[in-house]
């Protein structure tokens, strides 16, 4: 039973097509897929590469946000919902071009050396519609089937540019 949900997730699973590609700001959340037998089964686990540096949320929650960094960040979060829009069209999949969770929880913030990179991450919400989210970052159509990433991104800006 685990193998074959295993292999349904790599089938369908968006991220398997972002790690082949290694699509820009997007996490490749099935980089590797280990399945393990053991006496009491099949075990599934998920890799992906190790993320430094938190989430945006974390990064709100500093007290110094550097004005550059904090564009360059939300910059980068609006490419990666950029590249998931192209990559479901790609995958001839355009009623699931949105995220539909976007949020500082969901963008992570990878440091290496001085370098900072977002990506983005979570995509279990892809290609839902209704009231399927988190309601404080829901654009008011969602609650009427609707999908769109504009709002969810808008008050994700305030709260990186404007909250204290």
């Amino acid at each position: 039973m685990a193998r074959r949900i295993a292999e349904a997730l790599i089938e369908d699973e968006v991220l398997s097509r972002a790690a082949v590609t290694k699509t820009p700001h997007l996490m490749p959340a099935l980089a590797k897929l280990q399945i393990f037998s053991s006496a009491s089964g099949c075990v599934c686990a998920l890799s992906m590469p190790h993320v430094r540096g938190g989430t945006l949320r974390d990064y709100v929650s500093q007290s110094h946000r550097p004005l550059e960094v904090s564009l360059v960040l939300l910059s980068e979060l609006c490419q990666g919902l950029a590249n998931l829009s192209e990559l479901m069209m790609d995958m001839d999949k355009i009623d699931m071009r949105s995220h539909n969770d976007v949020k500082p929880a969901n963008a992570m913030i990878h440091i290496e050396g001085s370098k900072r990179s977002l990506v983005l991450t979570d995509f279990g919400m892809v290609g839902k519609t209704g009231r399927a989210g988190t309601y404080a970052y829901m654009a008011p159509e969602r609650q009427c089937g609707e999908a769109g990433d504009v709002f969810s991104v808008g008050m994700t800006i305030i709260e990186v540019m404007c909250v204290d």
